[in-house]
């Protein structure tokens, strides 16, 4: 497919912005007209980008995993089979699978390029060739470093009834050639959408699209009710998220009183 082509849609895009990617290569991005997809041309090999499946300047990784997984939780009971088997669609580590298992769900992790350290024993290893139907995929922050995301999302909406999933919208009246989510010291980042581009998506894949207008988003078979994707409520969103922080660390405090104890006796 030629790079005027949109990787979605198949429109005609347009030249967007140009910037210096991994300090070395000029990169042009382009916009689609009609879904508002964005995607970046690759005048450099993908391996070099992908050294490491993680990068060392990602110190968001644990943060993002234990507030996916929050959410997740909450969007589970509420709406879908929570004794049905899930999987994390390129699960990294293993941490959000460690994390839901602990939380009683039936999770797997599959990851072609990362080692997996957290939930070994809970790999599929063969969900690309398998028929195993899942109730729900996850795919943390991996939206963006599709090179081919029809066919990957595709894929996944082939094995699920939902796919939960997150990465950050195009912002809106924003010099986005200074968008930080472009990624340009990593590389990875090569494709970004807007809530056009997902609810055009949901449509071709027969899905309802739910998002909380910023990074968190839901393709789902049936309809759901839940107040993380209630629109145009983001205060109520962050009152209510706020609070749950609240209640969380007041739980831990315990805990951590506990450990400082502990660790002081040790010390003794």
């Amino acid at each position: 497919m030629s790079l005027t082509n949109c990787k979605i849609c198949k429109s005609k895009t347009i030249f967007k912005f140009e910037k210096m990617v991994l300090k070395k290569y000029l990169v042009r991005y382009y916009c689609c007209p009609k879904c508002d997809f964005i995607q970046a041309e690759l005048p450099y090999p993908l391996e070099e980008a992908y050294a490491d499946a993680i990068v060392e300047k990602d110190t968001g990784v644990l943060f993002r995993n234990i507030l996916l997984a929050e959410k997740a939780d909450l969007i589970l009971k509420k709406n879908f089979n929570c004794r049905a088997k899930f999987l994390d669609f390129a699960g990294g580590y293993g941490v959000l699978t460690r994390l839901m298992r602990d939380k009683g769900y039936n999770f797997k992790s599959y990851d072609r390029f990362c080692k997996n350290l957290f939930s070994q024993q809970f790999l599929a290893n063969d969900f690309i060739d398998s028929n195993e139907k899942y109730e729900l995929i996850t795919a943390l922050e991996i939206f963006e470093h599709l090179e081919n995301p029809l066919a990957t999302i595709g894929l996944l909406a082939q094995k699920a009834k939902a796919i939960l999933f997150t990465t950050e919208l195009i912002p809106e009246n924003q010099d986005l050639k200074n968008w930080h989510y472009l990624s340009t010291d990593t590389g990875q980042h090569i494709v970004f959408y807007s809530s056009k581009t997902f609810e055009y998506l949901a449509q071709q894949l027969g899905f309802y699209y739910y998002t909380d207008q910023v990074s968190l988003h839901l393709f789902s078979k049936a309809k759901i009710k839940n107040l993380i994707f209630l629109k145009n409520n983001n205060k109520l969103i962050k009152a209510i998220q706020f609070l749950k922080l609240g209640i969380n660390f007041v739980r831990f405090l315990p805990k951590a009183q506990f450990a400082i104890n502990a660790d002081s006796k040790l010390s003794e």
